[in-house]
């Protein structure tokens, strides 16, 4: 049995805002996939700010006590906090391969911005494969 010190408006709140961010992730994966194929660093670097910014914040939205129950709308496996170093591990290498995308988008170099993209979606992938229900 998992115990926390949540509240079940502040676990709520959590779940709430993690599924807000998953959703601007997904939306802004799409800005930047076009960005990248249309040659405008400008937009994808706008875009990238995000992913940043969110892989930073990722492992923080997900306390003991947040976990997917019949009371809640969380896709989030069990698994993330019975291997919280796993998830997080993941989670920075999300933010490292955000960190390559944003490097190759400042040097306009459109070919190392495609590859990685595509390392970086590798790493959502991942995560999602083995910590989402």
């Amino acid at each position: 049995m998992v115990v926390s010190n949540l509240t079940f408006g502040e676990m709520q709140d959590f779940i709430n805002d993690r599924q807000a961010m998953f959703k601007e992730s997904k939306k802004n994966m799409k800005i930047l996939r076009s960005s990248i194929r249309n040659r405008d660093s400008e937009e994808g670097l706008a875009t990238i700010t995000f992913h940043l910014d969110w892989s930073q914040r990722l492992a923080y939205l997900f306390p003991i006590g947040s976990e997917a129950s019949i009371t809640n709308e969380s896709d989030a496996s069990d698994a993330i906090w019975s291997d919280f170093e796993g998830f997080k591990s993941l989670s920075d290498d999300y933010f490292k391969k955000s960190l390559s995308l944003k490097t190759a988008l400042e040097t306009e170099n459109f070919v190392s911005a495609k590859d990685s993209f595509l390392l970086m979606t590798r790493t959502c992938k991942t995560c999602h494969e083995k910590f989402r229900n």
